[in-house]
């Protein structure tokens, strides 16, 4: 039975303490397959900073660069993709053939973005004026990944977030961090330090994200729409951050 570790800035660490570690369990068996401790906020601390590094590098890389890395982590999903849709069934008890698909549809959602562009939307031209749109990124985000659709959440919000030149600190599912976990192992060979961080945590943890002050929402692909946003926070705190409806990234400020 493995203790899970955090991934902070390219590195695997232990954690502090093994105290108050949830059991992520086989459905099926009822056997224990791995301890998920929770992280402290020293490592969460550790895994901002890190993100925060990163980012001025990850930004600055052009588009297209950071679309041949997107191309690269799809194939590297892909050829795992077996792995990940029976390690998300052993860990859930969901159907194989939906666990597959789930698995599939991560490496397809990278290839996907990984073609996508952000060019320039020109919202007026006339003869005295141009108006054009353009798109920078704004810092770190936190993605924190539900139980129910680990990997689907993945290939939606990692590739667009990396894609608009944006580093990542992740927290898994508190119960069902393995796919999550198998995920950035997968990706720490491609992705450079500190772009992608995880850190397994209990729900109380999470709000440690939250106590930063309110930034603007993050960055989405030119085809999509905005949602409507809603503030949360830890109920003895009047800070608040902005998260998109149905889209589970929380902004974190880059300075």
């Amino acid at each position: 039975m493995d203790l899970l570790k955090s991934y902070i800035g390219g590195e695997w660490r232990l954690p502090l303490t093994s105290t108050a570690a949830v059991e992520a369990i086989n459905p099926a068996t009822e056997e224990v397959l791995a301890k998920a401790p929770r992280a402290s906020k020293a490592q969460l601390n550790a895994a901002v900073a890190a993100a925060k590094a990163a980012f001025p590098g990850w930004s600055k890389l052009g588009i297209d660069a950071r679309k041949k890395h997107l191309s690269a982590i799809a194939d590297i999903l892909q050829a795992n993709a077996d792995e990940l849709g029976r390690l998300l069934t052993q860990e859930q008890g969901k159907p194989l053939t939906d666990a597959m698909g789930e698995a599939n549809g991560l490496a397809g959602m990278f290839r996907y973005f990984s073609k996508f562009d952000l060019a320039p939307e020109v919202l007026e031209e006339t003869d005295k004026r141009k108006v054009e749109l353009r798109r920078r990124p704004l810092g770190v985000v936190a993605l924190i990944v539900p139980w129910n659709f680990p990997l689907i959440i993945l290939g939606s919000k990692v590739p667009t977030a990396l894609l608009a030149g944006r580093t990542i600190v992740m927290k898994p599912a508190r119960t069902h961090p393995l796919p999550t976990v198998r995920f950035a192992e997968l990706l720490k060979a491609r992705l450079p330090r500190g772009r992608l961080s995880g850190t397994p945590a209990r729900h109380t943890r999470t709000t440690d994200h939250h106590q930063q002050p309110p930034v603007r929402p993050p960055p989405m692909p030119a085809a999509a729409r905005p949602r409507p946003l809603c503030a949360i926070a830890p109920p003895d705190s009047t800070m608040a951050s902005p998260i998109t409806l149905a889209r589970p990234l929380v902004p974190i400020p880059s300075n």
